[in-house]
């Protein structure tokens, strides 16, 4: 049998080691809720999650995932959102409750979370209509930041998922000036057999260089003032937050009281990492929409940072006391994520077996056993390990259970060596990318093959290091083998 029949998924498949939280593509959405594997923090917290969601906190509705990079924060946010989603909630949700029942405890007192309070949490959150808006601040932010730079983005970020304008506020404003007539669609219909372009496509670019003719497919379909409107329009656009907790009410004036509105915001420390005022500004926001806004309306934040060492930084770099203590009570709810395993994620989301595959090495590993614990018993300690039993066998194989962790000491050599630009860590991510390039690239060989180790030095690695050290290492290579014989 070929390797690439041994395994559950095909191994040619894509597979991304960094979750990217704007790819919501159906089918990629599917394989991310089949393939997304808990560990025993995971389950935890999103019980905590939903537990919170569904039950309220009396206004103080921040929610802080932190966690060094690779600790799957990003996968975390994207999970969370689809178990809020309409279209995907029912799948995620099944999928984390049957993970559960199959995850092997050592004692029931290590279960975090039992199967009935998560039949529980879900019966409250289906009591609840949610919305969810899901971004990478990072992302979809001007490149320009003022002191208000987060509530611009929030606000902009309602406006797109309300179908108004994502980037400019004036129009965003004239666009619901339009619907609030009942006008909108017709306003597109007539901008577009005016101009030959959709509106969606050239709403900025028409408003500041063709305001005319906007004005006029306006004035055709609605009741507007062009001369104020036309003012409105050439204004910079400028918003405050109290003016964007406004909206929020106004949005909210006709959601029933179990309505919920969820900000899911990813790299928020990446952002506001040594700028007080943004993170005074995302205070401003928390802090209003828990007193205006009680439970309806959610902001859960991914960063690198605990938000106590975030707000430490920020003072420490501008050396000044800002005021942070509220932000601190607002963000009740911390979801602190560890680095993941890298033996337990790589396993699960590239080399899982199919069962004629295990089958098939079982009886493999029952005629070659004296050779496999030979082969590898150099390596069977406790730092090191080889193949200790045979389902640890069928996990790893054709991986070698030590090599997982040799190679995350070797890029982290690399990181402290400054040999990478950038892109590669020692973290779960690289070690799933490189793991899977891996095992496609020895696809086609029969079973009885092992990975060697230099495999692991492919492009996941060489297509980021700096010019020094793939030089140093071009230079190692055009030596002549070494002699093992001359090494004590």
């Amino acid at each position: 049998m070929k390797l690439k029949d041994l395994y559950e998924r095909p191994i040619d498949r894509r597979i991304d080691p960094v979750a990217t939280v704007s790819e919501l593509d159906d089918d990629y959405v599917q394989k991310e809720i089949e393939e997304y594997f808990f560990t025993e923090t995971l389950y935890d917290h999103l019980h905590t999650f939903l537990k919170i969601l569904g039950e309220g906190t009396e206004g103080r509705t921040g929610v802080w995932i932190n966690g060094y990079y690779g600790s799957g924060k990003s996968h975390f946010l994207k999970y969370i959102y689809y178990c809020l989603s309409e279209e995907y909630g029912e799948k995620a949700l099944n999928h984390f409750q049957e993970s559960l029942s199959k995850h092997e405890w050592e004692s029931f007192l290590d279960q975090p979370v039992t199967e009935n309070e998560i039949g529980e949490a879900r019966r409250k959150l289906s009591d609840l209509t949610v919305d969810s808006i899901m971004f990478n601040i990072k992302t979809v932010a001007d490149d320009d930041a003022d002191d208000r730079s987060v509530t611009n983005v929030f606000y902009n970020r309602l406006n797109a998922f309300r179908g108004y304008n994502k980037s400019n506020l004036q129009i965003a404003r004239f666009e619901k000036m339009l619907d609030q007539q009942g006008k909108l669609g017709a306003f597109k219909t007539a901008f577009e057999d005016r101009t030959g372009d959709p509106w969606e496509e050239k709403a900025n670019q028409s408003v500041a260089f063709n305001l005319d003719k906007v004005l006029a497919a306006a004035d055709e379909v609605a009741d507007i003032d062009t001369s104020s409107t036309r003012a409105s329009l050439e204004k910079t656009p400028s918003v405050s937050t109290e003016e964007y907790v406004d909206e929020l009410e106004y949005f909210l004036r006709d959601k029933p009281d179990d309505y919920r509105l969820v900000y899911l915001v990813d790299e928020v420390s990446q952002y506001t990492e040594g700028r007080p005022n943004l993170l005074l500004d995302l205070q401003t926001i928390v802090e209003q929409i828990g007193d205006r806004l009680g439970n309806q309306v959610w902001v859960v934040c991914t960063a690198q940072q605990s938000l106590k060492r975030l707000v430490r930084d920020a003072k420490e770099k501008e050396k000044a006391d800002y005021s942070f203590g509220k932000i601190m009570g607002r963000f009740e709810t911390y979801l602190p994520l560890e680095s993941q395993s890298a033996d337990f994620i790589a396993r699960k989301r590239v080399l899982d077996k199919s069962p004629e595959g295990g089958e098939e090495l079982r009886t493999y590993f029952d005629e070659n056993k004296a050779s496999i614990r030979h082969q590898f018993q150099r390596v069977e300690s406790e730092l090191y390990p080889g193949y200790e039993e045979k389902e640890g066998f069928v996990d790893h194989y054709p991986f070698v259970p030590y090599q997982f962790k040799l190679v995350k000491e070797v890029i982290q050599a690399f990181e402290d060596a400054d040999f990478f630009v950038s892109g590669v860590s020692s973290t779960e991510r690289s070690l799933i990318g490189n793991t899977h390039e891996v095992a496609q690239a020895c696809k086609d060989e029969e079973v009885g093959f092992f990975v060697p180790f230099d495999l692991f030095y492919n492009a996941q690695i060489a297509d980021h290091l700096t010019n020094h050290a793939r030089s140093i290492i071009n230079n190692a290579l055009q030596l002549g083998p070494v002699r093992v014989d001359l090494i004590d």
